[in-house]
């Protein structure tokens, strides 16, 4: 089932910041459609964004807690239950708290470990980013049934938007010294955030860890943006 995401997009900085939509929170059924977890990388795509934007309209960056706090804080002030699932997740990979990790099994740790390798050889983000959705579609035709495969899947469609994410607005994530504006940012600076944000476990990444049951698709969203948000800021200080 998809859904259906209603914003007005701003470009000016002067005008309102732009606010998420108000998203109905689908209850999550178990084997998930390809078409459901699109929907999950828009809302995730949309959210990071807008937040971004929020930010630049500041002059600030990632690296404010608090300024991170508050462009959320706008962008989720019609989806509270969404906020409160983005500042659990937040303040959790924010600080490195483990209260993201998940319980896993051999497969899930073998895939996981599988996308720490290549994230340390990869020669660029873009390859990085090809070898995720690799990853993601193998899982997908996988037969084997498992707990937390969903989340497996969600947590490789996260990370993948997290770098590209972060490809793409390198003036507003990095470190204080600007490693990640020089040329080769990705073997100076990205390369370690890559490892931070996925790092966050398979619950930090997923908005699993954001919530007490399994909650709806929106919340999910807000769960995962806090996740990487968290882990950005984080990484400003540990990279």
């Amino acid at each position: 089932m998809g859904i259906t995401i209603m914003a007005i997009f701003v470009s000016s900085c002067k005008k309102e910041v732009v606010q998420a939509p108000e998203v109905v929170t689908q209850i999550k059924q178990p084997n998930k459609s390809k078409i459901e977890y699109e929907d999950l990388e828009i809302l995730l795509k949309t959210g990071l964004n807008k937040i971004g934007e929020n930010l630049r309209c500041k002059k600030t960056t990632f690296n404010s807690k608090n300024d991170v706090i508050a462009a959320a804080k706008q962008y989720f002030k019609n989806s509270p239950e969404a906020y409160e699932a983005f500042l659990k997740a937040y303040n959790g990979n924010s600080t490195n708290s483990d209260a993201g990790k998940l319980e896993t099994n051999a497969f899930i740790d073998s895939v996981i470990n599988d996308i720490e390798i290549e994230r340390i050889t990869s020669e660029s983000p873009e390859k990085f980013i090809s070898f995720l959705q690799t990853e993601f579609e193998q899982v997908v035709k996988s037969e084997v049934q498992f707990d937390n495969k969903e989340l497996l899947l969600e947590y490789i469609i996260s990370y993948k938007v997290a770098i590209e994410f972060i490809s793409h607005n390198l003036d507003i994530v990095g470190d204080s010294y600007g490693q990640n504006k020089a040329p080769g940012w990705w073997d100076s600076w990205g390369k370690c955030a890559a490892g931070i944000i996925g790092g966050a476990g398979l619950g930090g990444l997923t908005g699993a860890a954001a919530a007490s049951v399994i909650p709806g698709i929106g919340t999910v969203a807000g769960g995962v943006i806090g996740g990487i948000s968290g882990a950005l800021t984080g990484a400003a200080t540990a990279c």
